[in-house]
């Protein structure tokens, strides 16, 4: 009894704390603490359910519910064994965490659990008291059980349904509160799931019996079913001005998904993985969307993730836990719950709260509906030796588990610390100690090094810049063995590479295998071929340059940057009159791009047109008053024509912008010695 009472609070402090499980202590507040809530909870809960068992002499087994846990369990197992990032389908793409091993060992370890616990379907009350304790802070814009309010609303439909399967009253209200938020948060996908389960539950009724409705159930039902259809209807106002998800839509994900399966259609690219996919299917398409510089780690739809990371193999485990347990609980109250449950995951991504609750709910359907077989453990039991290699091993492997779990958890607070840091100085010191620490993460080593070169750009002792440009090459290069298949790893080593060019003899190749390496992991993304022609570009390879700012036209044919380069290559390659034709015809297409006319007025300048440029230095600036480059080139025609004092007022107007630049320092001496 005393093993059941201990089983029972633990699973009760799970359920009730890992909605509202929120620690500022950490870089990723959500996400990360629940996760570490849940896996700490979830194995302590299985290891006290595993003791009840082994005390009784007899293990049970719930079929069919257990064999395809273990079978999913496995899948996820063998795809993150094969996967293209084994570090991040272990822990899961760091920001996100539910999508890897960890997240789903966790989750099953607490479906173990709770299916095992006798009084398990008062953790539902929890549940909703917990639900309700994580509603409240959204009138201070702030969501404790996930980082977006669309999650929230979505964690809060299957509730809708669990509260109205509930005896007492006050719990059955409990659905008008969060049909309440659902309202405020206005999220489409939620009113879909809504009005989809709400219809299917009133069909139900109806057809089960007229006479014996429950009028609560019925007439909730129904309101629940107008208000979400008007949800769909109608345009809500936003009355708490709450903050909106960016998320992939249908129609890419699904692109995604069926060139991934093309790819590795069994097992797929492992979990956590997804972002690595959408890198290297992105489609051209995406390239015109107002979010195309942003790269996804997360599709619409956990279906669609399970179909990238795990393969057919994985989707189709899924299914089939769904499947029974919708067969198990149909005509049951939580049918509706567990539907309403799937749909969520169905048309949102999941995080640790949304898999949570699935996987609770089909606990307690595993509970009321599965044959259960008993394995006598007597013989076991019997074995001395036996016993005590099994001590020792569950011992050694819970200590190695503490100790990982502490360093895993300090790394992520010190690079919390270092993030938040205004010293760079102090930023790289908290960095450095997350890195020590936890060198598993990619994102710490990449941070350091962008926090290492920005000390370094800082820094006025060439040796102390030497020094920690070094540093920082060799962070960037830690990512990217850390993270091989991860674009900003490669990304970010390029970038070290070209802030040290002139500095270190062959920074210019090294930088361009970097991109190259990139490119080869975003092959749609124009970004990465345009800062591979502009470094093509400054060696004079103007071939290679041209031939990548081509391709980046293809890829975006709205970007006007390299068509400013591909004009800088024809005053290369053909002369100053050919390329004044250029900037003339991207200036009748791109009027008001102060960068193009001061091209133009950079050539008339070299043509010895100086009346010519200081017209298209002047329309510069009245595009852009800041513009640097066509203040000091106003300076310097003005200069030309000997009109020194107004030279001196345009050279004063951009120290104004950058004070410590040394070349308009040394031409305002100049001036002024004249």
């Amino acid at each position: 009894m005393k093993l059941e009472r201990f089983q029972g609070y633990i699973l009760s402090l799970l359920v009730l704390l890992l909605p509202i499980f929120w620690l500022p202590l950490f870089f990723e507040a959500w996400e990360f603490p629940k996760l570490g809530l849940l896996f700490l909870l979830s194995l302590a809960g299985f290891g006290l359910t595993l003791a009840k068992e082994i005390s009784a002499k007899t293990l049970r087994v719930f079929w069919p519910f257990d064999a395809l846990v273990t079978g999913f369990v496995l899948i996820f197992c063998f795809s993150a064994l094969f996967s293209n990032d084994r570090l991040v389908s272990l822990f899961g793409f760091y920001g996100r965490f539910s999508d890897g091993l960890i997240a789903l060992i966790s989750l099953a370890l607490a479906y173990f659990s709770i299916s095992r616990y006798s009084q398990n379907k008062k953790l539902l009350k929890l549940l909703l008291i917990s639900a309700l304790l994580a509603c409240a802070p959204v009138f201070w814009s702030l969501n404790l059980a996930a980082p977006s309010f669309e999650a929230l609303a979505m964690f809060l439909v299957p509730l809708v349904f669990v509260s109205l399967g509930q005896d007492k009253k006050i719990f059955r209200f409990f659905s008008f509160v969060f049909l309440a938020f659902i309202l405020l948060i206005d999220y489409t996908p939620s009113w879909l799931v809504l009005v989809f389960v709400s219809g299917a539950y009133l069909i139900f009724l109806l057809v089960k019996s007229l006479q014996k409705q429950d009028k609560f159930l019925s007439l909730s039902l129904v309101l629940i079913f107008i208000l979400a259809l008007m949800g769909l209807v109608l345009l809500m106002p936003n009355l708490l001005n709450l903050a909106k998800e960016v998320t992939l839509d249908h129609q890419f994900s699904f692109q995604l998904a069926k060139q991934s399966l093309s790819s590795k259609p069994i097992l797929g690219s492992g979990p956590g993985t997804f972002s690595y996919a959408f890198s290297k299917f992105r489609p051209i398409q995406f390239n015109q969307s107002s979010f195309w510089q942003l790269r996804f780690d997360r599709p619409v739809s956990y279906l669609v993730e399970l179909a990238v990371s795990c393969g057919l193999l994985g989707l189709i485990g899924f299914l089939l836990i769904v499947g029974f347990g919708l067969k198990a609980a149909f005509s049951k109250p939580l049918f509706f719950s567990f539907l309403a449950g799937f749909l969520v995951l169905t048309v949102y991504y999941q995080n640790i709260v949304l898999g949570f609750v699935f996987w609770l709910m089909l606990s307690l359907i595993a509970t009321d509906n599965s044959v259960v077989k008993e394995v006598s453990l007597e013989r076991i039991l019997k074995s001395r030796n036996l016993n005590l290699v099994f001590l020792g091993f569950v011992s050694l492997l819970t200590v190695t588990v503490v100790l990982m779990t502490f360093k895993i958890y300090s790394g992520d607070y010190f690079y919390n610390r270092g993030f938040q840091s205004q010293t760079s100085s102090v930023k790289v010191s908290w960095l450095e100690k997350a890195v020590s620490v936890n060198p598993f993460f990619a994102q710490y080593q990449v941070m350091l090094s962008r926090a290492l070169l920005n000390q370094a750009i800082a820094e006025s002792n060439t040796l102390d810049i030497f020094q920690l440009v070094t540093r920082s090459v060799q962070a960037a290069n830690a990512s990217t063995k850390t993270a091989p298949a991860w674009v900003a790893s490669w990304e970010t080593l390029a970038g070290t590479y070209q802030e040290i060019l002139g500095l270190v003899t062959g920074a210019e190749n090294w930088s361009i295998t970097a991109l190259n390496k990139a490119a080869e992991l975003e092959p749609s993304n124009p970004l990465l071929y345009f800062k591979l022609g502009k470094v093509y570009f400054s060696q004079n390879n103007f071939d290679q340059a041209k031939d990548n700012f081509t391709l980046v036209q293809l890829l975006k044919p709205d970007l006007i940057e390299p068509k400013i380069f591909l004009s800088l290559i024809v005053e290369k390659q053909i002369g100053s009159e050919a390329a004044l034709n250029s900037f003339s015809h991207l200036q009748n297409i791109y009027p008001l791009n102060p960068d193009i006319t001061f091209q133009l007025g950079r050539i008339y300048f070299n043509q010895g047109q100086t009346n010519e440029a200081i017209v298209s230095f002047q329309q510069a600036l009245k595009l852009n008053p800041q513009h640097l480059d066509s203040l000091y080139s106003l300076a310097l025609a003005f200069e030309k024509q000997g009109n020194k004092a107004e030279a001196m007022v345009q050279i004063k107007k951009a120290l104004e912008l950058a004070p410590q630049n040394q070349i308009l320092l040394k031409k305002l001496g100049d001036l002024n010695k004249d």
